[in-house]
């Protein structure tokens, strides 16, 4: 449940003739939270935030947070 507005932002934009040109290479999304809130590993609802940043779509975007993470290449 806590996963569906991840869902409908990644398939809203996948739906777009813009996307499709390059995959999400060159889609930029800002958002005011930490990257921690974005990467929920698992499907528990015990679990800590979304997993928008695990979505294969996601992965190409690049992501303006306000704490990045070392580990990954796409979030800033």
């Amino acid at each position: 449940m806590r996963d569906v507005a991840s869902l409908d932002l990644v398939n809203s934009l996948e739906k777009r003739p813009e996307w499709s040109i390059m995959g999400g290479k060159d889609h930029f999304l800002i958002a005011g939270r930490i990257t921690w809130d974005f990467r929920k590993a698992s499907d528990e609802e015990t679990d800590w935030g979304n997993k928008l940043l695990f979505l294969p779509a996601a992965k190409n975007m690049s992501m303006l947070v306000v704490e990045s993470s070392p580990w990954n290449a796409n979030d800033f």
